[in-house]
């Protein structure tokens, strides 16, 4: 759906309608945990564990929720008289719906039902795409119908939990528990500055971005950032059924061999996507952006960068949510945010959006290496330092014969050595590609 969709935003909004549209879903993702006390992670975590009861836990998340969306509605009615150049009550209702989407599927998946949140996930995903598709395409609504259709496909989501799970049923005002609510703030509030300060990391290089440079800056710079995130989007598929392995295995007797073992499995399929998306970089490009969006790919390859911190930083992070170690993951993150926001005011007056893609990059690289070092200390991981660094080599190859080459079919050639390079040294890779012939030749017979 994202390749989809990529084309379709390029060749129906502006660079300038499409950097604006960015800023109002990232702020809204700054905006969230921050009002809604980050009650979504404590519902899910609690859920999880076994001395509590699941549907006070469900009931006390979901009760605070509604009343906090109320007092959110009512303060985005008041304030857009007063801002025309945002959709203030469509973002609004984004922020509301986004919330409780996040709140009610988190428990769906806390709970085991794990089918049930994949097929949430696919109503959401393809009623949003099509809505997107004819509202854009169509009927050219614009800023205001990039919003509508996000909320139309969660609200299409959350009726199909209604309806698939029992969850109506565990609703009750009494099995609000103050308790229980206080216990769960505990949790979660110490979490609120680091989403704050993971905002600044991963966010920030684009507030910058429009203040300083403008908005059309930031929608080509935002519209090229979803093909890295392609690989972020990926790996988030695993990290679903990540999260709550982590919080089982954790206490284990052999939890830094599975841990390690299931990290190197990550890089080395993080870094394979890469060089893939590489190989094809510029024709992929050409056919799915408009003329106006395409200088952007230059950014890729630093993207990519970007993303892959960014998976290694949060395979790392799970671990501090196994441990409830919420002031690791603070600090971490802080020392990101910190090193991002210096370095993009310093390179982005220089040069422009490479220095905030830059900048973004050793940002999140920073709070990977803090994670790990801390990790490690604790026992808990041991990754090859040699295989990392190869592979950051195989990358720099692929992303400098983009920049020099303007021959397709060479630069193609030549990134597809460094692939074989990399499965002929990495043994995961190796084991994958044997299953999936494994499963081929089932399939087959």
């Amino acid at each position: 759906m994202q390749f989809i969709l990529i084309p379709v935003y390029s060749y129906t909004l502006t660079t300038s309608q499409f950097g604006k549209a960015d800023f109002i879903t990232t702020i809204i993702g700054l905006v969230s945990p921050l009002i809604y006390l980050d009650m979504v992670d404590g519902v899910f975590r609690f859920t999880l564990d076994e001395s509590e009861d699941k549907k006070r836990v469900f009931s006390t998340g979901l009760l605070f929720t509604t009343i906090i969306s109320i007092i959110a509605f009512m303060t985005g009615l008041a304030v857009a008289p007063f801002i025309s150049k945002y959709p203030i009550l469509d973002a609004t209702l984004l922020l509301v719906v986004t919330t409780f989407f996040g709140l009610i599927s988190n428990y769906v998946r806390a709970i085991g039902r794990v089918g049930t949140f994949a097929v949430a996930g696919i109503i959401n995903t393809f009623i949003m795409g099509a809505s997107n598709i004819i509202f854009l395409v169509i009927f050219h609504g614009g800023i205001s119908s990039y919003l509508e259709a996000m909320v139309l496909g969660q609200i299409a989501a959350i009726i199909y939990f209604l309806i698939s799970t029992p969850i109506i049923k565990q609703i009750r005002l009494k099995w609000f528990d103050i308790k229980l609510f206080r216990e769960m703030c505990v949790y979660s509030i110490p979490l609120i500055p680091n989403t704050f300060a993971w905002w600044l990391n991963s966010a920030s290089d684009r507030f910058f971005i429009l203040m300083i440079i403008g908005a059309s800056a930031n929608g080509i710079y935002a519209m090229v950032n979803r093909f890295p995130t392609m690989v972020t989007t990926l790996t988030s598929i695993f990290f679903q059924s990540w999260q709550m392995t982590a919080i089982e295995e954790y206490d284990s007797k052999d939890s830094r061999e599975f841990i390690s073992n299931v990290f190197e499995y990550i890089i080395s399929l993080i870094f394979l996507f890469s060089l893939g998306m590489l190989s094809v970089l510029k024709p992929m490009i050409r056919i799915l952006l408009a003329t106006d969006y395409y200088g952007g790919w230059k950014l890729i390859p630093i993207m990519l960068l970007v993303s892959i911190y960014t998976i290694t930083s949060g395979f790392l992070g799970v671990l501090y949510t196994a441990s409830k170690n919420t002031v690791g993951v603070f600090y971490s993150t802080l020392l990101g945010a910190i090193v991002n926001v210096l370095l993009t005011v310093s390179l982005i007056r220089w040069i422009g959006v490479y220095g905030a893609a830059i900048a973004n990059a050793i940002s999140f690289f920073s709070v990977f290496l803090y994670r790990y070092i801390h990790i490690k200390k604790l026992g808990k991981i041991q990754m090859n330092i040699a295989k990392f660094v190869l592979l950051h080599i195989l990358l720099a190859i692929a992303a400098a014969i983009n920049y020099e080459v303007n021959n397709s079919a060479f630069v193609f050639i030549v990134v597809l050595i460094c692939i074989i390079i990399q499965i002929s040294i990495d043994r995961r890779i190796k084991v994958i590609i044997l299953d999936i012939v494994k499963v081929i030749s089932g399939v087959r017979v």
